[in-house]
C-alpha cells in the first residue's frame, strides 16, 4: 500500500477505509459509515453477532513503527476525550432511536498508524472502551 502525501481529511478517510476492511476481515458486518448529525458523527457502525458496535477511528501518519518510537509517544486514542464521548453518546442515542435499535451496543476505538517510511498501516482495536 502506497501512502501519498495527504490532507488531514484524506488521512482520516484512509484510516476509516483501513478500519472497515479490518473489521470485515474479523467477521463484522458494516451497517453504516460516517453517520452524521448536528451533535456529532459516528465513523463506523458495525454488527458482530447480536452486538452493535459504534467505532471511533483515529488515524495518524508516522515515520517509524510504534516500537521505534513513532510520534514521540503520542497515542491517537487520546483524542477520544470527554467532550468527544459526550457528542458520541448523543449521536448514538439519535441513531438508536432513528433505527429503533433495542439490543446491546458498545463503543470501540480503532487507531490506524500509517507508517510512511515502511508504507504500511498498523491497526489497534480497543473494544468496549466505555462502560
Amino acid at each position: 500500500m502506497t501512502i501519498p502525501k495527504t490532507s488531514h481529511i484524506a488521512t482520516g478517510m484512509r484510516g476509516e477505509q483501513i478500519a472497515q476492511k479490518y473489521l470485515q476481515q474479523k467477521g463484522y458486518v458494516i451497517v453504516a459509515t460516517n453517520y452524521l448529525k448536528k451533535c456529532g458523527e459516528i465513523d463506523i457502525i458495525a454488527r458482530y453477532g447480536k452486538m452493535l458496535h459504534f467505532v471511533e477511528v483515529k488515524t495518524v501518519i508516522s515515520h517509524k513503527t510504534a516500537s521505534g518510537g513513532a510520534g514521540g509517544g503520542y497515542r491517537p486514542e487520546e483524542n477520544v476525550h470527554p467532550q468527544k464521548l459526550h457528542r458520541l453518546y448523543k449521536t448514538i442515542d439519535l441513531y438508536l432511536n432513528e433505527y429503533n435499535e433495542m439490543g446491546e451496543w458498545q463503543i470501540d476505538i480503532i487507531t490506524v498508524r500509517l507508517v510512511k517510511n515502511e508504507r504500511r498501516a498498523l491497526v489497534r482495536f480497543m473494544k468496549n472502551i466505555v462502560v
